[in-house]
């Protein structure tokens, strides 16, 4: 449950006004006087903004009457107060990639051409070299995502061919920066054997 400091309506011996750290459980029961029964230990909503949130626990969104609300009732909404229920897929653990199946770099000569003709060039020459289907692709921008090669190499391989492709422009690496790649690859991943129903076969390096 979040925390924040409330506060006090006494001042201390610097004339400052007083604070009081309670969590947003206590603060609804004890000072808004709502009733609460189970929302003691679970997170809230925060319906503010970054810099300033504004935590809501999800018992207490619950106990709205949205539907008694004028304006609702004459556009005809109605609000259900139960929560909607979605069906979620847990992820499986990851699992160890052998080495890829070959690394490319682009021919230099290509270099000055438009985005387009790079990428272009780029997938042919992979694809020339391949002996089955292609199914997955780590692609090394020399850019970051808001580069002229990001929109065409996710377009090219993933749109237009169903190849999932992971793109990556590193200016620093470090652990954090490589745990949340290898998350978005696992999620990827399984993801596609899921919908498959088999392992990968390939793993490929495309260096731009």
């Amino acid at each position: 449950m979040e925390r924040f400091s409330l506060r006090q309506k006494s001042k201390d011996e610097n004339g400052e006004f007083e604070t009081l750290e309670v969590t947003v459980y206590d603060y609804f029961v004890n000072y808004r006087k709502i009733e609460l029964q189970y929302s003691g230990e679970l997170l809230c909503v925060n319906v503010g903004k970054p810099k300033r949130p504004t935590f809501f626990p999800l018992e207490a969104l619950s106990l709205n009457k949205y539907d008694e609300e004028p304006l609702l009732k004459s556009c005809v909404i109605s609000i259900n107060n139960n929560f909607t229920q979605v069906e979620s897929r847990g992820l499986a653990a990851p699992k160890k990639i052998d080495e890829p199946f070959d690394a490319f770099e682009e021919s230099p000569q290509n270099r000055r051409a438009p985005p387009l003709v790079r990428v272009k060039k780029m997938f042919e020459m992979i694809t020339s070299k391949l002996h089955g289907a292609l199914q997955f692709l780590l692609c090394l921008l020399p850019e970051r995502k808001n580069s002229d090669f990001y929109g065409p190499s996710k377009k090219k391989n993933l749109a237009d061919f169903g190849i999932v492709i992971q793109c990556i422009a590193p200016m620093r690496v470090n652990d954090q920066y490589l745990t949340n790649v290898l998350l978005k690859i696992n999620a990827k991943v399984n993801t596609l054997e899921k919908k498959t129903g088999q392992m990968l076969e390939y793993q490929l390096l495309c260096v731009l």
